[in-house]
């Protein structure tokens, strides 16, 4: 999958807001990212990835700022952080690093309120730049966390920052498939 275009569009946009002086060249970009266990199979795929975005838009925006929000599980109690946060910089090879250095590990609930929050909260994002936030996991809140992930996106759109919401995974279509459907379960049977 690719989520490079997704992010083209979103920078040539020409949309203006009031907090936002779009043809000033300025990009804030965050990456919130769901680092559990089930995350293992795209983990290297996502981070090159994210590697040519950052390539692709260096050479479109005048000053682009990348960070990274690494979001586990409630239950996780590994030798990292249940949230880990990189904060803005200029340094592509830095945001690389930091996602290298935060492989996927654990499994359960994942906190992606807490990914939410910490975007949100954690970051000091740029006066008049446009702001994108890209949330990528490999499945959709926990059903008692979703009220709360609604709420922060509306904090997101309320603050000028374009959230989107990408599902990473090799069974994704799982996920989306009309439940009366039987095509997901020959899939799996196949």
């Amino acid at each position: 999958f690719s989520i490079a275009s997704l992010l083209l569009a979103c920078v040539v946009s020409s949309e203006a807001r009031a907090d936002c002086s779009c043809g000033g060249g300025e990009l804030d970009l965050v990456f919130i990212l769901d680092a559990s266990g089930s995350m293992n199979l795209m983990h290297n795929t996502l981070q090159e990835q994210i590697r040519r975005i950052v390539e692709v838009l260096k050479g479109q925006v005048r000053s682009l700022h990348v960070a990274a929000v690494i979001y586990r599980t409630k239950e996780y109690n590994g030798r990292r952080k249940k949230l880990s946060v990189l904060p803005f910089t200029t340094d592509g090879k830095a945001l690389s690093e930091f996602i290298q250095g935060e492989p996927p590990e654990g499994g359960g609930a994942e906190i992606v309120d807490a990914g939410l929050k910490a975007a949100l909260d954690d970051l000091s994002w740029t006066r008049g730049a446009r702001k994108v936030a890209v949330l990528l996991g490999d499945e959709q809140p926990a059903e008692e966390m979703q009220p709360r992930c609604l709420e922060l996106a509306k904090v997101f759109k309320e603050r000028g920052i374009v959230l989107h919401a990408v599902t990473a995974s090799n069974t994704a279509w799982i996920y989306w498939a009309p439940a009366t459907t039987t095509s997901w379960k020959q899939q799996l049977a196949g």
